[in-house]
């Protein structure tokens, strides 16, 4: 720019309104940029306009902020796909009883599509949970007056760690919306894993049996216009037909073998599988039937999944817009907090930690007096309580045991049964179904989508339980740190020489793989549980029926179907599904995959053993007090003090790199002091006193 275009500007910005002054020089966090006059200098300054709304919405969404935007992003985006799902399904798929089909045909391609899906799901719903946790551990984090007020009464928080103890203590809009997320997340977790699932076709067949094979010519269903059939070996025709269902093929035809004897079924059987047949054969005749296998979505389901989803996307941007107040969110806040402004409640108590914490500060005797004990360098297990780790453990034992037995019954089932073998993930099988009596009955889905998905709640809830543990363990590292090395400050509103933070407590590096493997520990737990729906067919047609259990003669049968055209008193002989309801033509119950268990209750004992070695095995630097997430704990370390003579008031000392240590040496006959320092300090000494007032004699 020429030195006439400089005075020009330079004139022009004198001459300008007020407003316009004040927004190019004076923007400061929380004012809105107002809108730009129209003429020369708003058209001169366009680029400057841009530049600085930018450097404001930096500014805004920074620190603890940006995440929460992020979380907003997240479940928005979910929503998003979840509605246009919907509408595809509602608009385009084929619709019966609220029931919208994605894909009818080969079992295999049902199958593979229904697994991929539900891989989605457990993606969405997985980002879903890690929004929600994120921001609950935000409306948790205590405000100062609020940590004044509770250490009044020689109570506690919780700093920067998800926490229900701080629920009675803070704002109860904040108690709201935590609430809020907490509820909204059930029904995702109870229902959105059976939003898709998928129904297999099972034939109802009629298998004959005879010494001559002009016997083949005089069948009904052989003579049939455009049937197909396939000349298959004996081996493979007792496989077909003693199966639990029938799914692939139709009725069937063998050839008895001259030196036989005419064992399994009896002639003209009609069933759906099981006909125990045996060797003796020369060869069968099989029907080849298309497959009706489905992939299917319950409208139902999604509905009251976008309705959560969408609470959960209001919440969320409540709290990002309209939740101003300054609170307490990591332990950098807590520490410059208390450096500004000193908590009398935990003054002459800087050894204190949370494993004496009853016994130091909530006593009466004024003139208890501490020294320094630490000669080990603590493992991680202590930063968290007792009472967290056993509710982990426990949490860990409800998804092991079960699964556990599942698995066991399975293989009990497989050596009693040889035909029976490992069922894959997803997969409906007729040997791989739950035998309950359920009280819904007529095919009712909700009884057994709360089932199925009940392990899902379970593993939630271990991803919020393992994701607190660590926390808790890397906030007593990053507290620990300042005992043996000088660091600045990381805080949500850093200024110059604090450091800002881009997660809450646990750092990106844990956080990722801990919820990739909640994704992967949700995904199979849905192939391990799953609604599991046959769809019942003869001679390529729907097969009408109601199929009950008569109580008083403890037997299962057919009962004839509208047209009146099928009794089956023997099909009870057949197959081992007695406990099946049928609405229509179509059973619902739940299907169950035993490599899939395997794996599931696999992972999760596995992060059960490495959360333990790793708090086992790893340890803190000697030096600071246990307790980094203890807000009377960071209180009582940041007295400072050079001198006996009292606290030493510093506002800046929270913007210097700071250090853990002696700052008034201590002995065996007097007392010291431990703080945090911008200056110089040393280690504390073993048996040498440093907390409590008073003369030691």
């Amino acid at each position: 720019m020429d030195e006439s275009a400089s005075r020009s500007l330079l004139s022009e910005l004198k001459n300008a309104k007020s407003n316009e002054t004040l927004w190019v020089g004076h923007l400061v966090p929380g004012d809105t940029p107002p809108r730009a006059k129209r003429g020369r200098l708003g058209h001169r300054f366009r680029h400057t306009k841009s530049y600085l709304h930018l450097s404001y919405l930096r500014r805004r969404y920074t620190g603890w902020r940006g995440g929460v935007l992020v979380s907003l992003v997240v479940c928005g985006v979910a929503l998003l796909v979840n509605i246009i799902l919907t509408i595809v399904a509602a608009s385009s798929w084929k619709i019966e009883e609220k029931i919208a089909t994605a894909f009818t045909g080969d079992c295999a391609v049902a199958t593979r599509q229904t697994t991929v899906a539900h891989f989605f799901i457990n993606v969405l719903s997985s980002g879903l949970l890690g929004a929600s946790n994120y921001c609950m551990q935000r409306l948790v984090a205590p405000t100062r007056k609020e940590i004044d007020i509770a250490h009044a009464h020689k109570t506690w928080l919780d700093i920067g760690i998800p926490s229900v103890r701080n629920l009675f203590h803070i704002a109860p809009l904040r108690v709201f919306l935590w609430l809020v997320l907490v509820l909204s997340s059930v029904p995702l977790h109870f229902l959105y894993n059976s939003a898709v699932f998928g129904t297999i076709s099972a034939n109802v067949v009629t298998f004959e049996q005879s010494r001559a094979s002009g016997d083949l010519t005089a069948l009904s269903w052989f003579s049939r216009e455009g049937a197909m059939y396939a000349n298959i070996t004996s081996t493979l025709c007792r496989e077909r037909y003693n199966a639990q269902l029938i799914t692939s093929h139709g009725s069937g035809w063998g050839l008895l073998a001259d030196s036989s004897l005419a064992q399994g079924s009896p002639p003209g059987d009609e069933g759906i599988g099981k006909f125990g047949l045996v060797d003796g054969y020369s060869y069968c005749i099989s029907e080849i039937t298309p497959p009706h296998c489905q992939v299917q979505l319950s409208l139902t389901i999604m509905v009251i999944v976008i309705v959560a989803n969408f609470v959960k996307v209001g919440a969320i941007a409540v709290i990002l817009l309209c939740l101003d107040q300054e609170t307490i969110v990591t332990i950098g806040d807590a520490i410059q907090s208390f450096l500004k402004s000193a908590d009398s409640t935990t003054q002459n108590h800087c050894l204190l930690s949370r494993l004496n914490i009853e016994t130091q500060w909530r006593s009466t005797d004024r003139s208890v007096t501490q020294s320094w004990r630490q000669r080990y360098r603590p493992c991680w297990y202590v930063a968290c309580s007792p009472r967290r780790w056993l509710v982990s453990v426990l949490c860990s034992l409800a998804v092991i045991v079960p699964a556990s037995l599942l698995v066991a019954t399975a293989q009990l089932e497989r050596v009693s049964r040889t035909t029976v073998g490992w069922n894959g993930l997803g997969v409906i099988s007729g040997d791989h179904f739950l035998n309950l009596e359920l009280p819904s009955g007529g095919g009712s889905i909700l009884t057994s989508v709360l089932i199925v998905n009940s392990p899902q709640i379970l593993i939630s809830f271990m991803y919020v339980l393992y994701n607190g543990a660590f926390t808790c363990m890397l906030a007593g590292r990053e507290w620990s740190q300042y005992a043996i090395k000088r660091a600045s400050l990381r805080v949500t509103s850093p200024v110059e020489g604090q450091r800002s933070t881009h997660f809450l407590q646990l750092p990106y590096s844990w956080s990722i793989p801990l919820l990739a493997g909640s994704i992967l520990l949700h995904w199979f737990v849905s192939q391990s549980l799953f609604l599991a729906r046959v769809a019942f067919y003869k001679d390529g047609e729907p097969f009408m029926t109601d199929f009950y259990k008569n109580n008083t003669r403890n037997d299962t049968r057919w009962v004839p179907d509208v047209n009146g055209s099928h009794s089956l008193s023997e099909f009870d002989t057949h197959s081992e599904l007695s406990f099946m309801h049928l609405s229509g033509n179509t059973f619902t119950g739940i299907g169950y995959s035993d490599i899939a268990l395997v794996a599931s209750f696999s992972i999760v004992l596995g992060l059960t053993i490495v959360c333990r070695v790793i708090a086992g095995f790893r340890t803190f630097p000697r030096g600071l007090p246990i307790g980094g997430t203890n807000s009377a704990v960071i209180s009582a370390a940041c007295h400072v003090r050079y001198t006996n003579e009292g606290d030493k008031a510093n506002e800046d000392i929270a913007e210097q790199s700071l250090q853990w240590g002696v700052t008034i040496r201590g002995g065996s006959d007097r007392i010291g002091h431990l703080c945090f320092s911008d200056g110089e300090v040393r280690r504390p000494e073993y048996n040498h006193f440093y907390a409590g007032v008073g003369m030691l004699e």
